[in-house]
């Protein structure tokens, strides 16, 4: 495997036009001063503050990066942050001020938390020592976020809780939190994945659950006195609660009672990214476009709008230098190994594995592209893209290389070079230029060397008729030779070609290990298989669901996982001339995904969540022996074959380019034999509690 560390940026354009000192733009992500009397928030991607009664608003961060939440420390003399401007977006700190009616900048800016995974700021501790936070630090282990607090000195992050959970925030008693799934721009669902508001005793670190609405509640802010204040969607729109100390639900109190009017079509599903001070005296809140204050010392007081007076000069560059490093969601490598083509923000990228060199993007507009491959020769990346108004599948191919604008050497000249270099080679002079000289001057070298030494009864149509044949010889290695690794890792200009776009969704491009032959997707799920030389579409599986598939080394067979209407996944093998003899190879009541066969088609690796009853998402590896003789091996004598094997194909190379309109001999096809009885000879490779 190829481990490769990149730093991938490309130029994005970005939204330039001014903006009226009238309008506020489109904050979000407020903050309040431990008083309340400034505020804190991100707009475009930089943080401005204003007085929260209203006023012209500075900005504190001007970076091409994304800064978004903040918080105020207790004493308020430290502003936290969330930056992408290291890649991941990550929590940062900066020494802050209040000169009057004006909040200052007065020191640099510094790093909390190093990490490639993002993290979300919550807050202070009381002590003003630490940072809390919420993140996905063990994305393999666990799927939901955990509640973590980093020092500001620079010692290690902790988990405040085994538990999991959002938003952890904490007075001198409790810390707060959220749990559940139902995103909050879904104020009318009513389920199981709902968020519920828990807290944490400080003294005994005992749980208690706060809500039990079959809405979501977010957004707890823990109050001085006990209360907590939140969001809920309870009455249909996210509103703002108040839950007093002590109390159950049945004592909630709403505060805030948005709805669109009558002129307002909607208002953005009602109040978003909640801030409280921590003298509980002020909320502040965003709501569609705006920004709104809360007395909360006065429960019968409307929520008042902040009238944000912004510079008019928001201008921006044309163009921005991105980060794409933690935004990639594809990479590919080609069959040569010497390149690797990405997927990020919708967008396709190439790039030579070596380091320090240049990443090209491949696509740059406004359609969404994915779900890469390489055909297996490497002359082509096959997507998928939404460019013609529907899903397709689409190839690009690269139409000009850096080798492309290299000059062509004269033959004559390089002919004369060779002979005059002839005797000194023939001395045992093996030394090379530092560049590798085009390889059409190897026959001439090879053959000015050999004239050197010829008799004098060599007759010119002997010495003429040996370098023809030399020069055939190495013409014909020339061609052969596939260099699409070399053309894409220096790639240049691309050209697109459509190869299945029609009407349908057609998605997730797979091609054969020939290169002949491609199976796709269509709409949910259905498996189609195109013939690339003559066109003809085949349907060989009806799914509601897309399976995971891979092709074997004759690319004649499938494996696939597919889910059935039970929600059951099984491992399937099937001809693709013959798809109605399919064959379960698995056949076990639990998931069986993630199927990869082996070169030789001997052996199925697959997850299984079998033996797992009473977890969640926790898989085991699996293997199934297709060729029954392995199971009867010996370890040492199954070690044995599998290290022949993985010999063998190790050294298969990169296929020539394929020849479409060629006479083309199929590959032998795999025999597979006793498949009936191949879900009995399964083991275990793994063994996670």
């Amino acid at each position: 495997m190829i481990r490769l560390l990149f730093t991938v940026s490309c130029l994005l354009l970005s939204c330039g036009g001014a903006m009226a000192a009238s309008t506020s733009g489109f904050p979000q992500y407020p903050s309040l001063s431990p008083d309340g009397s400034m505020t804190v928030f991100s707009l475009g991607g930089d943080l401005w503050s204003v007085p929260t009664g209203g006023g012209h608003a500075e900005r504190l961060t001007s970076n091409e990066s994304d800064e978004l939440r903040s918080s105020f420390s207790p004493d308020g003399s430290l502003l936290a942050f969330e930056s992408n401007r290291h890649g991941a977006t990550s929590l940062h700190v900066m020494p802050v001020e209040m000169r009057g009616q004006r909040l200052i900048p007065t020191g640099p800016i510094e790093r909390v938390v190093t990490s490639d995974r993002n993290q979300y700021l919550s807050g202070f501790t009381p002590d003003g020592k630490s940072i809390l936070f919420w993140g996905y630090r063990e994305p393999s282990l666990f799927r939901e976020s955990g509640l973590y607090e980093a020092p500001l000195d620079g010692g290690p992050v902790t988990a405040i809780t085994s538990a999991k959970g959002d938003a952890p925030r904490m007075n001198d008693d409790q810390i707060v939190f959220s749990r559940g799934g139902a995103p909050m721009e879904r104020p009318r669902y009513r389920g199981s994945s709902n968020q519920d508001i828990w807290s944490i005793q400080r003294d005994d670190g005992s749980f208690r659950r706060l809500t039990q609405h079959r809405a979501n509640d977010s957004h707890a802010f823990p109050l001085p006195n006990g209360d907590v204040v939140f969001v809920s969607s309870r009455d249909g729109q996210n509103n703002l609660w108040r839950l007093p100390a002590g109390s159950d639900e049945d004592g909630l109190l709403q505060i805030t009672s948005r709805a669109p009017l009558d002129d307002q079509t909607t208002i953005g599903h009602g109040i978003r990214d909640l801030a409280v001070s921590d003298n509980g005296s002020t909320a502040v809140f965003a709501e569609w476009d705006q920004l709104y204050r809360v007395n909360l010392d006065r429960p019968d007081s409307p929520a008042t709008r902040i009238d944000l007076r912004v510079n008019p000069d928001q201008s921006r560059p044309i163009s921005r230098m991105q980060r794409l490093d933690n935004e990639v969601d594809e990479a590919v490598l080609h069959p040569s190994g010497e390149a690797m083509a990405f997927a990020a923000r919708g967008q396709l990228l190439v790039r030579n594995v070596e380091e320090d060199h240049p990443t090209k993007l491949i696509t740059s507009d406004h359609a969404r592209d994915g779900w890469i491959s390489f055909s297996p020769d490497g002359d082509k990346l096959y997507f998928t893209s939404d460019r013609s108004g529907h899903e397709g599948i689409w190839a690009v191919t690269v139409a000009l290389s850096r080798a492309d604008l290299e000059p062509e050497e004269d033959e004559d000249q390089s002919e004369d070079e060779g002979e005059s270099e002839g005797d000194e080679e023939s001395d045992g002079d093996t030394s090379t230029d530092e560049m590798d000289p085009p390889r059409t001057e190897q026959p001439s070298n090879q053959n000015a060397t050999k004239a050197s030494t010829e008799t004098p009864d060599d007759s010119d149509e002997s010495e003429d008729s040996s370098e023809a044949d030399d020069e055939e010889v190495e013409d014909e290695k020339d061609a052969e030779k596939n260099e699409s690794g070399k053309r894409w890792a220096e790639a240049l200009r691309f050209e697109f070609t459509p190869v299945v776009v029609d009407e349908n969704a057609n998605h997730h491009p797979m091609p054969s290990p020939d290169g002949r032959s491609l199976i796709y997707l269509r709409d949910r799920g259905d498996v189609h298989l195109l013939d690339l030389a003559t066109g003809e579409d085949r349907l060989l599986l009806e799914s509601w669901w897309p399976p995971e598939i891979q092709w074997t080394s004759d690319s004649r067979h499938i494996i696939y996982a597919k889910l059935d209407l039970d929600f059951n996944s099984d491992i399937w093998l099937m001809d693709v001339n013959d798809p109605e003899g399919t064959t379960n190879l698995t056949r076990h009541p639990d998931l069986d995904e993630s199927p990869r066969i082996s070169d030789d088609g001997k052996v199925v690796i697959f997850r299984s969540d079998r033996n797992q009853i009473g977890t969640d998402d926790a898989y085991d590896v699996y293997r199934i022996f297709l060729d029954e003789t392995l199971a009867g091996l010996s370890e040492w004598e199954r070690t044995k074959h599998f290290e022949e094997t993985a010999k063998v194909a190790g050294k298969k190379k990169i296929i020539d380019i394929v020849d479409l309109e060629a006479d083309h001999e199929p590959a032998d096809a795999i025999a597979f034999e006793n498949l009936d009885t191949a879900w009995n000879r399964s083991d275990r490779l793994t063994s996670f509690d």
